[in-house]
């Protein structure tokens, strides 16, 4: 097992995780599987402060985290919002909190004060990830979202890492 930054090789493997979330989950937002050329200028656009890093296992990904910017203003610049998807084959593992760990140290290495996560409500599996390590619910965004036919809430959860 290896936790490394990720590489633009990786982006395939990536993108079959992130699109498996897409169409089965309410974990993100998207409602259409993502082509490869939208996943390589997501990619490109995650520079420092904003890493994306895998769990690889005998050069499989099993898992993915990245930190985007929170907002675009400057003033959200020492702000993140974190992204952590594992494999369906690879869960219970903890792929996802080995990742989530690594992205808040990474977080407060390169000078970011807090990371947000944008977690729908019912995802209890991601609730108690975010809450196991650190982050606190600050907020609640009420039927933000409408996917599966069916209005979703969206807690905020928040994880501030420096004074």
């Amino acid at each position: 097992m290896t936790i490394r930054a990720a590489r633009e090789t990786d982006l395939e493997q990536i993108l079959d995780i992130y699109n498996h979330a897409v169409v089965n989950t309410t974990a993100t937002f998207d409602v259409a599987p993502r082509s490869l050329e939208a996943q390589e200028a997501w990619f490109t656009a995650h520079v420092t402060p904003h890493p994306v890093i895998v769990w690889e296992e005998e050069g499989r990904i099993l898992g993915w985290g990245s930190i985007s910017a929170y907002a675009p203003r400057p003033a959200y610049r020492f702000a993140g919002e974190v992204s952590v998807y594992v494999h369906d084959d690879a869960r219970r593992r903890g792929i996802g909190e080995t990742l989530l760990r690594e992205l808040i140290g990474l977080a407060a290495t390169e000078g970011l004060h807090t990371l947000v996560g944008l977690i729908t409500e019912e995802n209890e599996a991601s609730i108690h990830l975010a809450e196991k390590t650190g982050f606190r619910r600050t907020g609640l965004l009420e039927e933000v979202g409408y996917k599966f036919d069916r209005w979703l809430d969206v807690a905020v959860y928040q994880h501030r890492l420096g004074a």
